[in-house]
C-alpha cells in the first residue's frame, strides 16, 4: 500500500513558491516606492527611457546608467497586447531623470528577476516618511 503524503498547508502550493524568485514575490502598485539596482548586464536590459529601446544609441545606453540607486514611484501599470507588464517609474523627487527624461520603462518581471528594481529598506522607508509595507 503506498503512503500519502501529508501536505501541511492544502492551501499554498509550494512547488510554485520555490521556483520564483523572491523578489518576484513583490507586488507592484502604482504609488509604491523602490530604489533602481544595478544593471543586469553592462546596461539595463529591462529598464528603458522609451518603450521603443531599438531606437536608443551605445552613448544612450552608457548615459542612462547613472540613474542606479535612484528612488522611483511607480506612476502606472501597462499591460502590453503580448501579455507583459510594463511599469511607469518616476522620480521620488519629481525632478527629471538626466534632466531631460520624465518617466522610464520597466519590464516588471524581468526587471525584477534580474534586480534592476529592488524594494527599498526599511531604513529608507522611514527617511523618506513611507509607511512600511
Amino acid at each position: 500500500m503506498k503512503k500519502e503524503r501529508i501536505i501541511l498547508f492544502p492551501g499554498h502550493k509550494e512547488s510554485s513558491a520555490k521556483k520564483m524568485h523572491p523578489d518576484t514575490l513583490l507586488h507592484i502598485t502604482p504609488g509604491k516606492a523602490y530604489r533602481i539596482g544595478k544593471p543586469s548586464n553592462r546596461y539595463y536590459e529591462h529598464l528603458h527611457p522609451t518603450l521603443e529601446p531599438g531606437r536608443m544609441t551605445v552613448k544612450d545606453f552608457e548615459d542612462f546608467r547613472i540613474i542606479k540607486d535612484m528612488i522611483v514611484i511607480v506612476s502606472s501599470i501597462l499591460r502590453m497586447t503580448n501579455g507583459a507588464r510594463i511599469a511607469v517609474l518616476r522620480r521620488y523627487d519629481d525632478t527629471c531623470f538626466m534632466n531631460k527624461i520624465k518617466k522610464i520603462f520597466l519590464t516588471v518581471d524581468m526587471g525584477l528577476a534580474s534586480g534592476e528594481l529592488i524594494a527599498l529598506d526599511l531604513e529608507t522607508e522611514r527617511m523618506l516618511g513611507l509607511n512600511a509595507s
